[in-house]
């Protein structure tokens, strides 16, 4: 027998002449015979399938809008899962963005950004970055600069699923003279490592599993627009200035584990796997899901199991590996 790939399918080339053994003659020749095999994908689930186990079903999830980890050293990770965020100085921003910590200094270069600069907002085709439009007397305080890119005066620049697993550079206020910039880096996450070439049937079975475990039954608006377009989360870290809080745009899941390049929640620990769980937004509520053995994934002292799905409320401890978590309120740092 010998296998050959084509371009549907692997082929058996079977000719005797190749076949005839060396000690004996005795064999007659015999015509190949070539045999077509069709390959299907197999779309089983090879992770532990999510369920909520026995001591959590009668606990009710926390609703919230916004949440985060918040580590030991005070660092935290903000978890925003909304469709649009605003980013700007004023305090009704999703992400008040200032020069930190304050100083007469930090506050002086603040005053550069506008009160709602910009705007990050999930739709069918992608993430739209949108900059503010001129005031009323037609003043603009700077603009955008993505990865090369100005988009000024109300302008907007998508980013599309071509571009994720990759990043942006993002600064902000643009084309304004003073020495210090602003600059986000913006990761786009999409399709897990599992799921080759971001296979939508694979996807849509996994969320469909999620949804199951959970129990509710009404579609949530922001995963709708994550299956069209293949966002799962984004990833905004601050450059130099205030380097210890991060920002992560949930839209329906994300991966945690001690791979930055694969996880929007990156957890620097070498006792945990690139992929160790997965952080759920669903039913308005947090939920977090271990994907691997008990030992590497704790909440509140207590080992949780493959493919269990806790339901998360604030002051909930956590540890992954050995790096301790706290679960709480959204709370952004000198503010």
């Amino acid at each position: 027998m010998i296998l050959k790939a084509g371009d549907k399918g692997i082929i058996n080339l079977h000719n005797s002449e190749l076949l005839q053994s060396d000690e004996t003659n005795e064999e007659t020749e015999e015509e190949s015979v070539t045999h077509t095999f069709e390959l299907k994908p197999n779309f089983q689930i090879d992770e532990p399938r999510p369920f909520i186990p026995e001591r959590y079903k009668m606990v009710s999830p926390s609703r919230m809008e916004m949440a985060m980890f918040l580590f030991t050293d005070e660092s935290r990770i903000m978890l925003i899962p909304k469709k649009r965020v605003t980013i700007g100085r004023n305090r009704t921003a999703e992400i008040v963005l200032r020069f930190l910590p304050r100083s007469v200094e930090h506050d002086r270069l603040s005053l550069n950004i506008s009160r709602d600069h910009m705007t990050l907002e999930l739709n069918n085709d992608g993430l739209l970055v949108k900059d503010r439009e001129p005031d009323r007397q037609g003043k603009q305080t700077g603009a955008l600069n993505i990865s090369g890119k100005v988009v000024q005066n109300g302008e907007q620049h998508l980013l599309g699923p071509e571009q994720l697993g990759g990043y942006q550079v993002v600064e902000l206020p643009y084309g304004l003279s003073y020495e210090q910039p602003f600059e986000f880096e913006l990761d786009l996450f999409g399709g897990e490592d599992d799921e080759m070439g971001h296979d939508q049937a694979r996807r849509q079975q996994k969320l469909d599993l999620l949804q199951r475990a959970v129990g509710t039954q009404r579609r949530p608006p922001l995963w709708s627009l994550a299956e069209k377009n293949g966002f799962d989360a984004v990833r905004l870290r601050r450059r130099e200035n205030l380097v210890e809080e991060e920002y992560v745009l949930l839209y329906c899941r994300g991966l945690i584990g001690n791979s930055p390049s694969s996880n929007p929640i990156h957890i620097d620990d070498q006792n945990i796997s690139p992929e160790t769980a997965r952080l759920v937004y669903i039913d308005r509520s947090f939920w977090l899901q271990n994907l691997g053995p008990a030992d590497r994934v704790k909440v509140d002292g207590q080992p949780i199991g493959p493919g269990e799905l806790i339901p998360l409320s604030p002051g909930m401890e956590l540890l992954f590996g050995e790096t301790a978590v706290r679960f709480e309120r959204f709370e952004q740092m000198h503010l």
